[in-house]
């Protein structure tokens, strides 16, 4: 019947569409045409009908049952839909009219007869199946209504013993994702109040409170059973009327505190006067925060030059500047830039568009670096904030001679870099939101002297204490590491000494021991920064085959190279030689010192790792490729320690390759096999240095390096013009 039919719509039908309903209630079949007329509001038409259909015998069940919820006074229909429920007992009619009542009209459910034992035995006996059928839409819908819950529930009460029991369980899971959802409805009505609290309490920050919210909800979701679901949200309650930051035991974590309040006061003046352009529109919202950034970090580069490792790594205030801006980055004011903006090569052409409206110059663009430096401690921060997984990893920093690096500058120690202090200071930044993370750091001396490890030892001693950071010192064993493809021609001393391949891998050996499931290692200096960290940890759980993450200064996303204008020849031809030897011909940063692993991999090829020289890290890639394991490069802001013009660190380049020709004929690789014009190029020169002065001055050959593809951008990752 067509739900437009006057005989639905209007209060008094006419004569003739009485008449064909009477008749279709004497004669119809179908279904759907039943149910139409039991929506018929006319009492005398709806009156008739009923006692119509109460006469026939051989009604579908769904229509019996709304013929017995809305006429409950039919005799001879109840006592049908009784005989179904219970086919082989005496049932009960007003238990019939209940169950009627529940799947068709809940609002007329008699609470009382719920609680008697007259309803309990009546429920413990009814056929399942037939209930089934006859509450199947109620049974198919997500979640009850507040007026069924009780019914059902105390059906389920009263047949806990019945087994097998199709009704249980469909009724079951309906009745717990109902509580559920009764649960989590005043955190969802209330989740904007706790926010604004939040960020009112936090100077503006707000990505750890959604983090924190977003746990709470799916603990409660995904609770073993109702009392904990209850338990979670009363803790939920409790520690939200608590100040944020303090510890507990209960089902969810405390609501962390990212503090800094001197540098939120240094934003929160920035914030208010970077509002608008110079031609006085407003900035979008997102864009404002990150001009906000960026004017706020190119104000400290030009009132406290110097290299970048100095401003943003060495210097207290810098340090702690640039982590107040990447704090906001991650979530402010309920804004996330990063989420919205996530193309790190669109934001760098953007700080550079704002240096070159407001004729900001910097030396070595300082405030380029420090703005795309607290991106990346962003990106990394709102990793570790977002995942669901454990954050329990090692880290392994080789020292050799490092007690001037170790130690603050002063007119003594000009470039002192207070080097520990600041990876401890930037590891506790990473940290502050996520109380559940773990990081321990193993500091290896790979001098025989032990002289950095001595004098790093007591800095340590009156160090404070970060919660979830714990620090090592030791001294490498290099007489008893047996390992190494050379170790009884190897010096102890003198220019050509070192092992810090050998003190890398015997770190990372014993934190393997220690039971940490991912394991990381990096430089003693500050070029690689520790809050960028989480990019390494995220990109090693992007994909299940992840063998390897490079912390990577080539890729198209990352700043801080230096020299700026790109690889030297000499380091570009090794690197190519290394591609060509080891089939690494996908890396673009191979020596790049930051790298994680996971301890899987890592419990496999660190006993065939053999190289213990500065080219240690070529095997553990080559060796990570072999295992059939992918390698992946994220790019990061690297803060180098030099000035324009100035000389990096000499490397015998000619003995590194020497190196890695030991790791490719030691695993077997056979570049015979395939093209390897770099190798031919420096064996027709006579070495690899000789090869890269040849190429001085006349057009470069070799091979470029590869490039990832850039990523195709979305409309929101647009930035617009500074302006």
């Amino acid at each position: 019947m067509n739900p437009a039919s006057p005989l639905l719509t209007r209060p008094a039908p006419v004569t003739q569409h009485r008449a064909l309903a009477l008749t279709l209630a004497r004669h119809s079949t179908n279904p759907a045409a039943l149910h139409s007329l039991l929506t018929i509001g006319d009492p005398e038409t709806a009156n008739a009908l009923a006692q119509i259909l109460d006469t026939r015998a051989t009604l579908p069940l769904d229509v019996l049952t709304a013929l017995v919820a809305h006429h409950h006074e039919l005799q001879a229909s109840t006592s049908r839909l009784r005989a179904l429920l219970f086919p082989t007992t005496d049932g009960c009619h007003r238990f019939a009219r209940t169950i009627a009542a529940l799947e068709h009209r809940p609002d007329t459910i008699d609470a009382a007869f719920i609680a008697t034992d007259r309803f309990r035995r009546h429920a413990a006996a009814v056929n399942p199946e037939t209930l089934v059928q006859t509450l199947a839409a109620m049974l198919a819908s997500d979640r009850l209504t507040p007026d069924r819950l009780p019914t059902v529930e105390a059906l389920l009460n009263a047949r806990h013993r019945q087994r097998p029991d199709p009704f249980a369980d469909l009724a079951a899971p309906l009745v717990t994702r109902t509580r559920h959802a009764m649960l989590v409805a005043p955190l969802t009505e209330l989740r904007a109040a706790i926010l604004d609290h939040y960020a009112a309490q936090h100077d503006g920050l707000t990505r750890a409170g959604e983090a924190f919210l977003t746990r709470a909800e799916a603990t409660v979701h995904t609770a073993s059973d109702l009392t904990a679901a209850a338990a979670a949200i009363d803790a939920l309650r409790h520690q939200t009327s608590l100040r944020a930051g303090h510890t507990s035991t209960s089902a969810v974590t405390a609501v962390p505190d990212p503090g800094n309040p001197a540098g939120a006061q240094a934003w929160e003046e920035a914030w208010a006067a970077n509002a608008t352009t110079n031609d006085g529109a407003e900035y979008e919202p997102h864009q404002r925060v990150l001009v906000t950034a960026y004017q706020l970090l190119a104000q400290h580069a030009r009132t406290h030059p110097g290299t970048p490792t100095d401003c943003w790594a060495t210097n207290p205030a810098g340090r702690q500047l640039l982590h107040a801006v990447a704090d906001r980055l991650t979530g402010y004011r309920g804004l996330r830039p990063l989420d919205h903006f996530t193309d790190d090569t669109l934001l760098l052409a953007f700080a550079r568009g704002l240096a070159k409206l407001h004729r900001h110059r910097t030396p070595d663009d300082l405030h380029i670096t420090g703005f795309m430096a607290a991106v990346k401690a962003a990106r990394s921060k709102s990793h570790l904030i977002d995942t669901t997984k454990p954050i329990h990893v090692g880290i392994v920093i080789p020292l050799r001679d490092e007690t001037r690096r170790l130690t603050p500058p002063s007119p003594d120690n000009p470039h002192g870099q207070d080097a520990a202090r600041a990876k401890l200071a930037q590891l506790a930044w990473l940290i502050n939101t996520t109380p559940e993370a773990r990081v321990g750091i193993l500091f290896v001396d790979e001098s025989p002297t032990g002289d950095s490890a001595l004098h790093l030892r007591r800095i340590l001693a009156n160090h404070p204490a970060t919660p979830g950071l714990v620090t090592h010192t030791a001294v490498y064993p290099y007489r008893a590491d047996a390992t190494s493809d050379d170790n009884a021609a190897q010096p102890t001393s003198g220019p050509d000494y070192t092992a810090k391949g050998g003190a890398v891998l015997w770190g990372l050996a014993r934190l393997l021991d220690a039971g940490y499931p991912t394991l990381a290692y990096t430089d003693a200096d500050l070029t690689f920064s520790l809050d960028q960290l989480g990019l390494l940890l995220h990109a090693l759980t992007a994909a299940p085959d992840t063998g390897a993450v490079i912390g990577s200064r080539r890729t198209p996303d990352a700043h801080g190279y230096y020299p700026p204008t790109g690889p030297t020849p000499t380091s570009q031809l090794y690197q190519q030689a290394i591609a060509e030897l080891l089939d690494l011909d996908h890396v673009n940063d191979p020596q790049a010192g930051f790298k994680a692993f996971p301890a899987d991999l890592l419990r496999d090829i660190i006993p065939a790792t053999r190289d213990r020289h500065l080219s240690f890290d070529t095997e553990l890639l080559a060796l990570t490729h072999l295992a059939g394991r992918a390698i992946t490069e994220t790019g990061i802001c690297a803060l180098h320690q030099w000035t324009n013009r100035h000389v990096g660190t000499p490397r015998d380049y000619d003995a590194m390759l020497t190196h890695v020709r030991q790791q490719a004929h030691r695993h077997r690789f056979t570049p015979a096999r395939r093209p390897t014009p770099t190798l031919d190029l420096i064996a027709d020169a006579g070495g690899l240095a000789r090869a890269a002065r040849r190429q001085a001055g006349i057009p470069v050959t070799i091979r470029p390096l590869r490039r990832a593809d850039k990523p195709a951008t979305s409309s929101q990752d647009a930035i617009g013009s500074p302006t």
